[in-house]
């Protein structure tokens, strides 16, 4: 996947697919700063899991407030496929709704 998104000549620590490398932090910064919320919602089937793990360990070290769930079992978009798996992300996306609005 990556050889077809990135430019060519390029690994997966670009700045495209790598937050940790370039500006990245300075992202951080500025999310924090906006004082915004970051969700992020994955699972152990995806072959970019272990860029989301990161990037949620990289937001809370840098102070953003953050909300993640990884789960097990699952694969890339599952919720498009099974009805349950849709219903309980729904369940999650409206408690974080809620406790982001207060």
């Amino acid at each position: 996947m990556w050889k077809l998104s990135l430019p060519i000549g390029v690994d997966r620590d670009h700045e495209y697919c790598n937050r940790m490398v370039g500006g990245g932090s300075d992202h951080c910064d500025k999310i924090k700063e906006l004082g915004w919320w970051v969700l992020v919602v994955g699972c152990d089937g995806d072959p970019l899991i272990d860029r989301q793990v990161e990037l949620v360990e990289m937001l809370k070290k840098r102070g953003v407030q953050v909300e993640a769930q990884f789960n097990e079992g699952d694969y890339h978009g599952v919720e498009l496929m099974d009805a349950t798996k849709a219903d309980s992300l729904f369940v999650f996306l409206k408690n974080f709704i809620e406790k982001i609005l207060g």
